[in-house]
């Protein structure tokens, strides 16, 4: 298989390009200079801006992927401009160039975020929310890919709290850490739907290395013919709760940690519903203490 990844430096690229190239297939990435500090990998990553220029995809390519997307997510409308080019415009040109050059699988990395606010699973056919800069960005680029037809089988497979080894700070699992070794509480919002609820937001936390396993899984699906077009959710199936993340980070630190209850209430969980995904592949997870062990040992 030969596949270009674009936002090949980024973390969860860099898990892929490597993942791809210990199995034999040809990697080439993209990527904006900013990203490019200690990324050494076994193949090419070329420099490119997606807000200014075009990308030229290589003849024989099988599958792109578009994982790039844009740090100011949280600078709307500052930064409006460059959040919708990068998460957006960005994919739309880059799946352009891969029709061109007849590439068949194209998945574009979407996020669990999309969804409207709920305390139950959410599964792709759930109603998703329209008034939050970042998700209304993804979800325009779901939704203009969907019209792309001819030859290119377009996935938007939708992420959920993924973690792992060497993650940007940050990230809630390293600030859960450094509060736990520091000896602060890590804080509890509460359910508004059920006042029993001590163990604060639920979310299905997806170990990096089992996200790319199971993304390889689909693209092998796609590129061998199936058809996949639309949204999936690609996440650990089990819902994990602050209270049991803080647990089982203290437990591998050897620090018991402290909780703090507050009075205020979390606006939602995010669960994935996997069966889409259970449905085409038989994904594979690994276990919470063992993944939590692998990325605070790696950290160190």
């Amino acid at each position: 298989m030969k596949c270009v990844i674009i936002g090949a430096a980024g973390f969860i690229g860099r898990y892929l390009g490597l993942t791809h190239h210990q199995r034999g297939d040809e990697v080439s990435g993209i990527d904006v200079e900013q990203n490019m500090e200690d990324c050494e990998v076994p193949y090419s990553i070329d420099l490119c801006d997606l807000t200014v220029s075009n990308i030229v995809i290589p003849p024989g390519t099988d599958v792109v992927y578009y994982l790039a997307q844009s740090p100011y997510f949280r600078q709307f409308p500052e930064r409006g401009d460059h959040l919708f080019v990068v998460n957006t415009a960005g994919a739309l040109r880059v799946a352009e160039a891969a029709t061109k050059a007849g590439v068949s699988t194209f998945l574009y990395a979407s996020t669990g975020t999309v969804y409207a606010p709920s305390f139950s699973s959410m599964s792709e056919s759930d109603s998703v929310r329209r008034d939050q800069a970042y998700a209304l960005s993804k979800l325009c680029a779901e939704e203009a890919l969907a019209l792309i037809g001819g030859s290119i089988n377009v996935l938007c497979p939708r992420f959920f709290g993924v973690y792992g080894p060497h993650q940007q700070k940050g990230t809630l699992v390293q600030a859960i850490t450094n509060r736990i070794r520091q000896s602060k509480p890590v804080t509890v919002d509460g359910n508004p739907e059920d006042p029993d609820d001590k163990n604060g937001l639920r979310m299905s936390f997806t170990y990096v290395e089992d996200l790319v396993r199971n993304l390889i899984e689909l693209t092998d699906v796609m590129t061998t013919g199936r058809n996949l077009n639309g949204p999936i959710n690609v996440a650990a199936p089990e819902p994990i709760s602050i209270r049991r993340l803080a647990e089982e980070i203290g437990s591998v630190i050897g620090i018991e940690p402290i909780f703090e209850i507050t009075d205020k209430y979390r606006e939602s969980d995010y669960i994935a519903d996997v069966s889409l995904l259970r449905s085409v592949i038989d994904p594979a997870f690994t276990e919470l203490s063992e993944s939590i062990r692998r990325t605070l040992v790696a950290d160190v």
